[in-house]
């Protein structure tokens, strides 16, 4: 078991980011692992980053990359352009819009629910626990 964030940092320069976070938990000492994750993400955040720096965090494109992921879909939707990845774990979906992202995700066992105002634009990400085992 996996447990994930996502978060906006700035550089120095002021340019913002969206950086992922993952940790695979041990068999043992979870709550102490978690705890010890979310410090460490904490800490990031709040430190200061030049441009070089940023590219050592991981971007969308390296975590679907990392976690294996596949496309499901590339849809717009009404306002709302959406895209699903999935692996065998977790499917992720990112939302874009102009204006608020207001999606229901219901019955469905949230890992991760997190909305970014970057360029413009509002970004919704949640990642969902894959219980279809596929």
């Amino acid at each position: 078991m996996k447990i994930y964030d996502i978060r906006l940092l700035r550089t120095t320069t002021g340019k913002e980011h969206i950086c992922f976070f993952y940790k695979t938990l041990p068999k043992k000492r979870i709550n102490e692992t978690i705890d010890i994750f979310k410090r460490n993400v904490g800490l990031i955040v709040n430190n200061q980053i030049n441009d070089v720096k940023i590219k050592e965090y991981i971007s969308e494109e390296v975590f679907i990359k990392i976690m294996k992921m596949e496309k499901v879909s590339d849809n717009k939707i009404g306002k709302y352009n959406m895209k699903l990845y999935r692996n065998n774990e977790i499917w992720m979906y990112r939302i874009e819009n102009i204006s608020d992202i207001n999606v229901d995700f219901k019955d469905c066992d949230i890992l991760l629910d997190r909305s970014f105002f970057i360029n413009n634009k509002n970004i919704k990400y949640v990642i969902i626990k894959n219980n279809m085992g596929v």
